[in-house]
């Protein structure tokens, strides 16, 4: 009686880990105004396989006489599970800026910058000129309201074009 209440724990501990995990995943990887319906969607075939799965298990169990059709069933299903998981995995967007690893959650809702036109280089530094001298010796960081103002403007984009 002890191991049916050791399985029974470790199983409600596997399954309450994943289920809930569903709606993280889901979150994370699809338009928010789309979540709600899709979590439905996932829960609710969770629910059905989870019934198909005790049914079957039984009916084999009945044709059998044995659990070892049963679990060979189980394997089988959680086989094509993985299977899946790798399929969409491999289907996932990598950013080659971020080393392999997937886009931000900021891409992933679908924010971006607005992006117009080309971009333009507007500068290319002479190697050969002087520069003027560094009168901040490069410390941008502000310690009070208005000590320092710097701007280098050399063109500006307009709705004209370039000014």
């Amino acid at each position: 009686m002890v191991a049916l209440y050791v399985i029974a724990g470790l199983f409600g501990l596997f399954q309450g880990g994943i289920v809930p995990a569903y709606a993280i995943v889901i979150k994370a990887y699809f338009p928010i105004e789309k979540v709600g319906g899709r979590i439905g969607t996932v829960i609710f075939g969770t629910l059905i396989g989870m019934a198909f799965g005790g049914w079957m298990s039984g009916k084999l169990f009945d044709l059998t006489g044995t659990y070892a059709a049963a679990f060979w069933n189980g394997i089988a299903w959680n086989l094509l599970n993985l299977t899946i998981c790798i399929w969409l995995y491999s289907r996932t967007k990598r950013s080659p800026t971020l080393g392999g690893q997937f886009k931000s959650g900021a891409i992933h809702m679908g924010l971006h910058g607005v992006r117009r036109g080309k971009v333009v280089r507007t500068t290319v530094p002479d190697k050969a000129a002087l520069y003027p001298q560094d009168r901040v010796n490069r410390q941008f960081k502000a310690d009070r309201p208005n000590p320092l103002w710097v701007s280098d403007f050399t063109y500006v984009s307009t709705w004209q074009g370039w000014q």
